[in-house]
């Protein structure tokens, strides 16, 4: 979703109120996790395209990991793609396992 999709951005007020609110708390070191849920169609990816996009304007880094509720994937697999995508790791586990071991 690009930038001019964005700025038309409404609704939601108090979801993206908390959301920058849980940023500005782990920007001072008190991480946490929050959840999007919902319905299909309830606009739970564009909730979190636009508090992206304000993370990003704020000078966050921003990590960006996806589910498919069809697929039967691997446990923490959307947080195995992003720490991979971040590190520069290949999709193959021996692959990446070896370039791990050769970095430390």
């Amino acid at each position: 979703m690009g930038a001019a999709s964005l700025e038309s951005f409404f609704g939601r007020p108090h979801e993206l109120s908390v959301l920058t609110q849980a940023l500005d708390e782990a920007r001072q070191g008190k991480g946490r996790q929050i959840a999007l849920v919902g319905e299909a169609g309830v606009g739970k990816s564009r909730l979190a395209a636009a508090f992206a996009q304000r993370g990003l304007a704020a000078g966050a880094d921003v990590l960006r990991g996806t589910c498919n509720a069809t697929s039967l994937g691997q446990p923490l697999e959307p947080l195995q793609a992003m720490l991979r995508a971040r590190l520069g790791l290949p999709t193959d586990v021996a692959q990446a396992r070896a370039q791990l071991h050769a970095t430390l």
